[in-house]
C-alpha cells in the first residue's frame, strides 16, 4: 500500500481476494459498482444472457478489513480517496499481447516503463489513445453526408409539399426541406470524441493526457454526442487509417468509468473484462498454425437434442475430432473436477475421442500425464506464463506444445484406420 497526492493506493490481481481496509461507505459503494457491471450487457458481451453476481465482492474480515475480489477484470476501482488498481493473473505484457492477437487492442511496442507501480491500465490506455488519435489528426477527419431536415430559406433536397404549402399560407417564404449534409458528425467520430470527453474529466489520466484531450474533443466539436448504435460501426477501406484509434476508444468507452454517489462518497470505476479476449487470442494462435479450416471461428455451438440447451467449445478441430476449453486461469498441480465435467460434456455433444485443456503456468514445466475417460483422451496444454519470458517465445512454446497434442492425434487416428 503507498499514499500519493492525498490518494491510498491499493493492487490486488484479478479473481483473487485480498484484505484492504475500507469504511463501510466504500465497501457499499465498491458492491454497487460491481452489480452495475454485472448487468452491463455491453460489458459482458450481448451473447451473454445468464444471470451473474458482483463483479466486484467485499466481504468483511475484521478490525475494519474486507476482503475484496474482482473476477476476471484488470483496471482500475477509485472509491473516495481510495485507489485500487487490478492486475491481470499473467504477466501484463502476456496479457496486452494477447489482446493484440484478438484484435481487442492494437499491437503496442513493450514499454514496461509506462506500466510501472503505481501506474493504471487506464492512465496507459488513454495515453496511448491520444497519441493514436494525434497522429491520424495529421492526416484528415472523415466526413459523410447524412440526412437532414429543416426550415431552409434557399431550397436544397427534397421539398416536404405539404408542411411547406401551410408555411407559404402564413405569410413564410422558406420550405421544410429534407437534405444531405456533408459532415463531420459520423459514427466514428462522435466514438472518438466519446472516448476524448471521458478522459478530459477524469484526474486518474494525468493532467498532460487530460490537455491532450481535451485538444481532441475541440477537434472534433463538429461530432454530436455518442448513439446507442455507434459502437457497432465497422472499419472499411475509406476508414482503414482509424483503425487503431477506433481500437483505444471502444476499450475506453466498452470498460468506461461507472460513476456512482453514496452520500457524499464518489466512486468510479474502469475494467476491463480479460476471458473473452484471452479465449480469442489463443484461438486465432491456433488457427494461424493449424489453418482456418481445421480451427473454424464459426460452427462451434451445437444443440443439444430433446433441450435448448447449446454448448459451445472454445476451440473445435477438424469439424469436432478434437475439441479444446480455454481456462484463464493459473494451472494447479491436479485436475479440477469442474473443468473435466465441462470438456467431458463438451466431447459428448461433439462426439468427440480427443479433447484438451489449455490453461496457463508459471514454468517451464511439461503438462501433466494424459487422462483417459472410456475412449476419450484429455491433455493439458499450458501457455507458459512467465515474467522473464517475452510474449512471442511464450506463444512459439505455446504452439509448439498444440503441435504436439494434434500430431499425436493423427498418428492415433492413422493407427485406428490401419489396423
Amino acid at each position: 500500500m503507498t499514499t500519493l497526492a492525498g490518494r491510498r493506493r491499493e493492487a490486488l490481481t484479478e479473481s483473487k481476494a485480498a484484505l484492504i481496509r475500507l469504511s463501510e461507505e466504500q465497501a457499499s459503494a465498491l458492491n454497487k459498482l460491481g452489480s452495475q457491471l454485472a448487468s452491463d450487457k455491453h460489458w459482458w458481451g450481448q451473447s451473454e444472457s445468464d444471470e451473474r453476481g458482483s463483479v466486484i465482492s467485499c466481504r468483511p474480515e475484521s478490525s475494519g478489513f474486507w476482503s475484496v475480489r474482482v473476477d476476471n477484470a484488470i483496471g482500475l476501482i477509485a472509491v473516495g480517496d481510495l485507489q485500487i488498481t487490478v492486475e491481470p493473473k499473467i504477466p501484463i505484457e502476456h496479457l496486452l499481447f494477447l489482446f493484440s492477437v484478438s484484435g481487442r487492442i492494437p499491437r503496442v511496442q513493450p514499454q514496461t516503463g509506462e506500466l510501472g507501480v503505481g501506474v493504471s491500465l487506464f492512465a496507459v490506455i488513454a495515453r496511448w489513445f491520444v497519441i493514436a488519435v494525434e497522429a491520424l489528426f495529421r492526416r484528415d477527419i472523415i466526413r459523410d453526408y447524412r440526412e437532414e431536415e429543416d426550415i431552409l430559406s434557399t431550397v436544397q433536397g427534397r421539398i416536404h409539399v405539404v408542411p411547406t404549402a401551410r408555411r407559404v399560407l402564413t405569410g413564410h417564404s422558406d420550405a421544410m426541406c429534407t437534405y444531405e449534409d456533408y459532415s463531420f458528425d459520423t459514427p466514428i467520430n462522435r466514438i472518438l470524441r466519446g472516448a476524448g470527453e471521458i478522459i478530459a474529466r477524469t484526474s486518474l489520466a494525468g493532467d498532460e493526457t487530460r490537455r491532450r484531450a481535451r485538444g481532441i474533443v475541440a477537434r472534433l466539436q463538429d461530432a454530436g454526442p455518442l448513439q446507442p448504435t455507434d459502437l457497432l460501426i465497422e472499419i472499411d477501406r475509406r476508414s482503414g487509417y482509424y483503425r487503431d484509434s477506433l481500437c483505444w476508444a471502444r476499450e475506453i468507452l466498452l470498460a468506461r468509468g461507472r460513476s456512482l454517489a453514496t452520500g457524499s462518497l464518489s466512486s468510479w470505476t474502469f475494467l476491463i473484462r480479460t476471458p473473452e479476449a484471452v479465449e480469442a487470442a489463443l484461438r486465432q494462435l491456433m488457427a494461424g498454425q493449424l489453418g482456418k479450416k481445421r480451427v473454424p471461428d464459426a460452427g462451434r455451438r451445437r444443440h443439444l437434442k430433446g433441450s435448448s440447451l447449446t454448448f459451445t467449445p472454445d476451440i473445435v478441430i477438424d469439424e469436432g475430432v478434437a475439441v479444446a476449453d480455454v481456462k484463464y486461469k493459473i494451472r494447479s498441480d491436479d485436475w479440477q473436477r469442474g473443468d473435466l465435467y465441462q470438456i467431458i460434456a463438451f466431447s459428448a455433444i461433439f462426439q468427440s475421442r480427443f479433447a484438451a485443456i489449455i490453461d496457463f503456468c508459471s514454468e517451464m514445466a511439461q503438462s501433466p500425464a494424459t487422462v483417459q475417460v472410456n475412449e476419450l483422451q484429455i491433455r493439458r496444454v499450458a501457455w507458459p506464463s512467465i515474467a522473464e519470458l517475452r510474449p512471442q517465445l511464450a506463444a512459439d512454446v505455446f504452439l509448439n506444445r498444440v503441435n504436439q497434442w494434434v500430431s499425436s492425434i493423427s498418428e492415433m487416428e492413422a493407427s485406428a484406420h490401419s489396423a
